[in-house]
C-alpha cells in the first residue's frame, strides 16, 4: 500500500485554486450574465457563490481532464477511465483528510469541499 500522495492527487491539490479562476463550462457551473466571474455554481435548484476557500470538485474535475486532453465531443465530456482515477482520488484526499467535504447532505456524492486548516503551531 503506498503512503504518499499519488500523482492524480497531488494535481488536485495543487490546481484547486487554478481550476476554480479558469472558469471552464462543467454541469453545474452556473453562467449568471450579471456575475460571470469564476465561483457561481448552480446546485439543487439554487444559485450561489462559493466562498473564496471552497472548491467545486466538478471545476477541478474538467480543469485536470481539459489540461490532460481527456475530454472529447468536443471537449463537452471527461472521458471514463479519467473521471474514475479523478474520483478515486478525491475519495483518498477525503479519507486522509487533506479535503473536507462541506455538502454531507443525503448524498454519498462529495461535491464541495475545503482544505482543513493548517494545525496549530505548539
Amino acid at each position: 500500500m503506498s503512503r504518499g500522495l499519488g500523482r492524480m492527487q497531488r494535481d488536485i491539490l495543487d490546481t484547486l485554486d487554478e481550476a476554480k479562476a479558469a472558469a471552464l463550462p462543467y454541469q453545474g457551473r452556473s453562467i449568471l450574465l450579471t456575475h460571470p466571474e469564476p465561483g457561481w455554481v448552480s446546485h439543487r435548484g439554487q444559485r450561489f457563490r462559493m466562498d473564496g476557500d471552497c472548491y467545486d470538485l466538478r471545476a477541478s474535475l474538467r480543469f485536470l481532464a481539459h489540461r490532460a486532453g481527456q475530454t472529447y465531443a468536443p471537449e463537452a465530456y471527461v472521458c471514463g477511465a479519467f473521471q474514475s482515477s479523478f474520483s478515486r482520488a478525491a475519495r483518498g484526499l477525503l479519507a486522509r483528510g487533506l479535503l473536507t467535504a462541506t455538502n454531507r447532505g443525503h448524498s454519498r456524492h462529495v461535491r464541495f469541499v475545503r482544505r482543513p486548516p493548517p494545525p496549530e503551531p505548539d
